[in-house]
């Protein structure tokens, strides 16, 4: 058994606010890691599919905000699986965008999916689900990160503050 870690964050800015207005959870954005470097995850931004670390992402300017960590233990298959189509995004990184329609869609709950567009949750939902890690009740495309709290099969790995997790890397 391997394990895959979802990172959920509570970001301050504009975008943020309204995503979590709408979604009523203080949760809006996800990115998935794989156990071998709890310290790196992947997801989507406005600015396309990146490499996140918790340590990069404190700055000075900004207050302390939330972050929980959950934990899915899933069987090895799944694990390579889940690796290699994150080894994919990483090697064609330019070819991804982050899909402003798809999140506004999925608010609305209107099911919307272009080809290499996504938004951090339907990528984490997408990785999920074709790596066989774990079968989702709704489209990856309708998921929000607050979503992941809700999903059976996650254990809590941490709660707190991504201040807290980048210490508790150290």
């Amino acid at each position: 058994m391997s394990r895959l870690l979802i990172m959920l964050t509570g970001f301050h800015d504009a975008g943020a606010r309204l995503i979590g207005l709408m979604t009523r959870s203080r949760y809006t954005h996800a990115s998935i890691g794989l156990e071998e470097d709890p310290g790196t995850f992947y997801s989507f931004c406005t600015k396309g599919f990146r490499e996140e670390h918790p340590k990069g992402l404190l700055k000075k300017e900004h207050a302390p905000f939330p972050c929980m960590v959950y934990a899915l233990d899933v069987h090895d298959g799944a694990y390579r699986m889940a690796k290699r189509m994150i080894e994919g995004f990483r090697a064609d990184r330019g070819l991804y965008r982050y899909s402003f329609i798809g999140v506004v869609l999925a608010l609305l709950h209107i099911p919307f999916r272009i080809g290499r567009r996504f938004f951090c949750s339907q990528f984490v939902a997408d990785i999920l689900e074709r790596s066989g890690a774990m079968p989702l009740r709704k489209l990856s495309c309708l998921c929000m990160p607050g979503d992941f709290q809700k999903m059976t099969g996650l254990s809590l790995f941490f709660s707190g503050t991504i201040q807290g997790y980048a210490a508790s890397l150290a």
